[in-house]
């Protein structure tokens, strides 16, 4: 029981010490952000993909709260 105690802590410390940390950057976008003293901070993510043919606009409006999903 001991061993399999200090087996799941040796684990435990080892992925959250090697967690991967995503920002924008590393999935190719820039952060930007508007802010409005009526409607507060809106933040956007364009990409930095540099062709220069157009493409689609994707507008998604996440209902989740104001934190990013990535």
């Amino acid at each position: 029981m001991k061993r399999l105690f200090t087996l799941l802590i040796t684990l435990g410390i080892y992925s959250s010490c090697y967690a991967q940390n995503i920002t924008p950057q590393l999935l190719g976008f820039e952060a930007y952000n508007i802010k409005d003293s009526t409607f507060g901070e809106a933040n956007y993510y364009l990409s930095t993909d540099s062709t220069d043919t157009k493409k689609p606009l994707l507008v998604y409006l996440d209902g989740s709260g104001a934190f990013p999903l990535f």
